[in-house]
């Protein structure tokens, strides 16, 4: 079985996050996927991924197993070229490592929008 939660993001839903995060983690084990906008600037993603991995760290401290995140960068359909998107991943990736020291970073993949 697998439940999937969307916790959307927006700073209007911040408060519930993390009580919805502490009842899904203490529960199962989980994997979280972190969706960055690749249209962002780097800046601006850097600030999401750290401030979703504390939210996630503070929350699964207590959590029998190690959680697991994956980033996933949208809207790579959208970034001007090739070598500019794998560019923009390879230091994402490197942001998440770096932020996310208390779980297991699985990996940064970029999604087009239109592929679904």
């Amino acid at each position: 079985n697998m439940t999937i939660y969307d916790l959307a993001g927006h700073r209007e839903y911040y408060s519930s996050h993390s009580s919805i995060l502490e009842l899904i983690s203490n529960t199962t084990p989980s994997v979280f996927l972190l969706l960055v906008n690749l249209l962002l600037t780097l800046k601006e993603i850097t600030a999401q991924v750290y401030y979703w991995s504390a939210m996630i760290g503070n929350v699964c401290s207590k959590c029998p197993q190690q959680s697991s995140i994956v980033v996933v960068g949208t809207h790579a359909d959208c970034v001007a070229d090739e070598k500019k998107l794998e560019h923009l991943g390879s230091q994402i990736e490197q942001v998440a490592r770096n932020a996310i020291k208390h779980h297991i970073f699985v990996q940064f993949t970029a999604l087009n929008v239109t592929s679904f």
